[in-house]
C-alpha cells in the first residue's frame, strides 16, 4: 500500500527533518547529490604519457649544409649522401645580414600576403633580390620579429603593386603568433588621362600562413623520377629509400662544370740579397681576376690591386732568419 507523500504534519511541522535522532514512527532518508556531468565542471584529464620511456626521449635538430651533384643528388661537405631519416625539411633560400651578406640562417618556411602590395619602387638588394624597405615586415606578438626571414616581391603589370612571398625560419607557435605587416592595395580609380587614385590600407595585418617551402614528393621510383622531370629549380625533392641504410635525397637542380675565363694566375717568387747572398723560400700565390669569381668566393680570398689572391706555398714568418744578439 502506497500513501501520498505529505511535505508537512498536522502540527505544522517539516515531515523531512535533519537531525542527530530518528523519532518514533519515523525512517532515516539518506541520498546523494550528483550534479549533471559536463566536460566543463566534472571531467579532469590527466597526462601520463611522459612515464613511458619512448614518449619522454630527447629529440635532436641537426642541420645540415648540402650541394648537389650533377645527377641532382643532395650531398654533405663530408661526401655523405645517406641519413637515416626521411621526414626532413629542405631550403635553398636564406637571410642574409650586413655588407657582405652573410648567412645568418636557413629559411624552411613560405608564405605570401592574401592581397597585393602598394609601394612605389621599392627597394631591393642588388645581389639576393630581397626587399629592403621597411613597409613591409613580419610581426611577432605585436612587434617586428626577431626571427630571420626574407621578403621578396614578384611585379604585377602595375608598377606600384606587387605580390609578395615571406620566408622564414620558424612558424607560429604556443609563445609566438606570427603576422604580416604590409600596405594593402584595395583598389584604383581611373581619373582620366591614363591616370589613376590608388585606394590602399598601410599597415595592414594578416596572419602569417607559412607551409614548407620545399614539397616532399616521397620516397616512390616514381617521385623520384618526377623530380628529374621537373622544371629546373622547383622547390620540391624525394628521398630513395636503400634498404636498411637510410635515405638518400634528389632535387631538381643539378651542380655543372665550369670553365673559369680568365684562369687562375699562378704567382711563384723568392727574395736574394747581394750582400751577403741569401735566398727565401720559394712563396705561391694564385690569382683570379675579380670577374671570375661569384661573390661567396670572393670570400675565400685576399682582394689586392684587382686581383683575389690566396697563398698556395707558405713561408716561415720572416723571409729571413731572424736577427740574434747574445
Amino acid at each position: 500500500m502506497t500513501k501520498k507523500f505529505n511535505p508537512m504534519f498536522d502540527t505544522d511541522q517539516p515531515s523531512i527533518r535533519i537531525g542527530t535522532r530518528v523519532p518514533k514512527n519515523s525512517v532515516n532518508l539518506a541520498f546523494v547529490s550528483a550534479p549533471e556531468l559536463s566536460p566543463d565542471t566534472s571531467i579532469q584529464i590527466f597526462d601520463y604519457s611522459k612515464r613511458v620511456p619512448d614518449n619522454s626521449s630527447s629529440i635532436n635538430y641537426s642541420r645540415v649544409d648540402m650541394h648537389t651533384t650533377t645527377e641532382g643528388l643532395l650531398v654533405g661537405e663530408d661526401k655523405e649522401a645517406m641519413y637515416p631519416v626521411s621526414d626532413v625539411l629542405l631550403t635553398n633560400k636564406y637571410a642574409y645580414s650586413g655588407s657582405n651578406n652573410e648567412v645568418v640562417s636557413p629559411l624552411y618556411y613560405r608564405g605570401e600576403t592574401r592581397f597585393l602590395h602598394f609601394e612605389i619602387g621599392p627597394p631591393t638588394d642588388s645581389v639576393t633580390g630581397e626587399y629592403t624597405g621597411s613597409n613591409i615586415s613580419l610581426i611577432e606578438n605585436g612587434r617586428e620579429t626577431d626571427t630571420p626571414y626574407a621578403i621578396f616581391l614578384t611585379p604585377t603589370s602595375d608598377t606600384r603593386l606587387w605580390e609578395v612571398e615571406v620566408f622564414s625560419e620558424k612558424l607560429s607557435s604556443d609563445n609566438a603568433f606570427y603576422k604580416i605587416r604590409y600596405t594593402k592595395f584595395r583598389n584604383k580609380i581611373p581619373l582620366g588621362g591614363g591616370k589613376y587614385e590608388y585606394k590602399y590600407d598601410p599597415d595592414f595585418e594578416e596572419w602569417y600562413k607559412a607551409y614548407p617551402y620545399f614539397t616532399n614528393l616521397g620516397y616512390s621510383p616514381s617521385a623520384i623520377e618526377g623530380v628529374k622531370s621537373s622544371e629546373f629549380f622547383t622547390p620540391v625533392f624525394a628521398s630513395e629509400k636503400l634498404g636498411e641504410s637510410g635515405f638518400r635525397f634528389w632535387v631538381t637542380s643539378k651542380s655543372t662544370k665550369v670553365n673559369r675565363s680568365p684562369g687562375p694566375i699562378i704567382f711563384r717568387w723568392r727574395v736574394t740579397t747581394s750582400s751577403p747572398q741569401q735566398k727565401s723560400p720559394w712563396r705561391q700565390d694564385i690569382l683570379y681576376s675579380l670577374e671570375s669569381l661569384s661573390k661567396e668566393e670572393l670570400k675565400l680570398y685576399d682582394v689586392d690591386d684587382g686581383y683575389a689572391k690566396k697563398l698556395l706555398i707558405s713561408s716561415p714568418k720572416n723571409l729571413f732568419p731572424p736577427f740574434c744578439l747574445l
